[in-house]
């Protein structure tokens, strides 16, 4: 695996809950380079963590890792789709900001390629069973949410 770092940009993609969209991009890549954007507003442990479990799943490719890391702006947005544009490929991120991600998603949607927010399904999950409106709380409870998460990921495996 290929492990580019990049400093100021962010990529997503949008895929249906049975990701079958996400297989059969794997499956097209089969034997080539496949180019996966990991786009977060934080330290992006978790979405690193998560793309490369998935990735550890499948072979006969060779995934080329963009990692996009403390994205907050829009400028650092718009250069990282324009870099998505130049190596078109998955784009997975845990964004919290609603703005930013609609910019993300907008772009994504734009270029084509396919979007997974990594921690929505589990927000929900934890929405819908606990009652929690997690809208109510700060940006600083989510962070604690996803810091969890990883904790938790790190020590099971």
């Amino acid at each position: 695996m290929v492990i580019i770092n990049h400093k100021k940009a962010i990529p997503i993609i949008k895929l249906p809950l049975n990701y079958t969209h996400l297989s059969n991009f794997l499956l097209r890549s089969f034997n080539k380079n496949i180019h996966i954007h990991v786009i977060s507003d934080s330290t992006g442990e978790t979405v690193s963590t998560v793309s490369r479990s998935a990735i550890a799943h499948f072979k006969n490719f060779n995934p080329i890792e963009h990692s996009w890391v403390l994205v907050r702006s829009d400028k650092q947005l718009k250069n990282i789709i324009e870099e998505i544009k130049e190596n078109k490929g998955l784009v997975i991120y845990t964004i919290i900001d609603k703005k930013l991600r609609k910019t993300l998603e907008k772009g994504c949607e734009r270029l084509g390629v396919p979007i997974v927010p990594v921690l929505d399904p589990v927000v929900s999950a934890i929405d819908n069973y606990f009652h929690y409106d997690f809208r109510i709380y700060s940006s600083w409870f989510w962070r604690l949410i996803c810091s969890s998460y990883m904790l938790y990921v790190s020590f099971k495996n």
